[in-house]
């Protein structure tokens, strides 16, 4: 019996202990050093549950794998600084205009992927939005400072609207729109 009751205090503090590492603000991301930190405790926590038995299908090691690959990418990532983000619906004739269901790259646009930027950058471009993920410029129609990210729905675009910061992941190969 102690040694359940020792394995559950056990459990429970490494489980504690993945979600402080999952909800810590990352907000020094710009930081290579607070990324490699941050990397190197996110895999600790993952090796704890594996050396517990959990399995590697489970939601929490999942996690921990996603949140490692993240910090992975942003480690050779340029920090552009904190942009205004809005979305738009993406089959909304108000919010597209006559251009329903296409990009400006020529790509069909797909929530959670597709964001517009001004034309410093080139279409493929991979960026990171804190708080939101990774998505790719396939598309134009803002200025300089913000991103509209592509959104199944009005709510869902309200539901977004702030300002974040957003890093460069790689810079595209796609011409800049004008050029």
């Amino acid at each position: 019996m102690k040694k359940i009751i020792a394995y559950i205090l056990a459990a429970a503090a490494v489980i504690a202990l993945s979600l402080a590492v999952l909800a810590a603000d990352a907000g020094a991301t710009e930081d290579r050093d607070g990324l490699k930190s941050r990397q190197e405790e996110v895999h600790a926590a993952a090796e704890l549950l594996r050396s517990l038995g959990v399995a590697e299908d489970d939601p929490a090691i999942k996690a921990l794998s996603d949140e490692w690959w993240r910090c992975q990418k942003l480690k050779n990532a340029k920090y552009l600084g904190t942009y205004t983000v809005t979305g738009y619906d993406l089959w909304c004739a108000h919010c597209q205009g006559r251009w329903v269901g296409v990009t400006a790259s020529g790509i069909p646009p797909e929530v959670g992927r597709t964001v517009a930027m001004c034309d410093q950058f080139a279409f493929g471009t991979e960026i990171y939005i804190e708080g939101m993920g990774f998505y790719t410029v396939e598309d134009r129609g803002v200025g300089p400072g913000k991103i509209d990210v592509a959104c199944a729905s009005h709510a869902d675009c309200y539901a977004l609207t702030g300002r974040y910061k957003v890093w460069v992941v790689n810079e595209g190969s796609g011409r800049p729109c004008g050029s």
